[in-house]
């Protein structure tokens, strides 16, 4: 993981280091991936979606109430995107730069599951992964896909589902401790 804390592939790193969870333990069954890192105080005392963002406290909590699995949480994109001070969407070069690093804790860790939060990430790891669509029976809002090592959820992210769809968050919650506990 020291190859990621030294990352220096594009400029995102001069906005922040990268944010990554040091995880204690090597045998993790599932990745829970946003798209880029928020601005934090201390990269050192912050993991990405941490209980101090809504979307983070959001999946913290399912979590904690009763997925089965053992989840790490990452982004990919590792460092801080902004544009004149304020976070904006990585550009697909910087995607492409982080790439690696998601590929560093894909062997690192082994997961059998990845959730890929919002359409963005989602489209972009599908087909870095060259993923095929999994023939599951859909549900409204997901797509499942597969490789040949992995089983991958595409579903709307948090912070889409606390503003817009408030009335669905229950849906929400159950559909990813559903995936995680398969």
């Amino acid at each position: 993981m020291n190859e990621i804390q030294q990352c220096r592939n594009c400029s995102l790193c001069n906005n922040q280091e990268p944010l990554i969870q040091v995880h204690q333990s090597q045998n993790v069954s599932t990745f829970f991936v946003g798209l880029s890192a928020v601005q934090v105080a201390c990269v050192e005392s912050e993991v990405p979606f941490s209980k101090s963002t809504r979307s983070g406290a959001l999946l913290r909590d399912i979590v904690e109430s009763g997925c089965e699995d053992d989840i790490y949480f990452t982004n990919a994109v590792k460092c801080l995107p902004l544009k004149e001070g304020k976070i904006r969407y990585p550009a697909k070069s910087e995607m492409e730069s982080c790439f690696p690093n998601f590929e560093i804790e894909l062997n690192v860790y082994n997961p059998k599951k990845l959730v890929l939060f919002g359409k963005q990430v989602s489209d972009y790891i599908v087909k870095r992964l060259n993923a095929s669509s999994d023939h599951k029976q859909p549900v409204s809002g997901v797509t499942f896909y597969s490789t040949a090592s992995l089983t991958i959820m595409a579903t709307p992210h948090p912070s889409y589902i606390l503003i817009y769809k408030r009335k669905n968050i229950n849906w929400y919650i159950n559909t990813i401790k559903n995936f995680c506990s398969e």
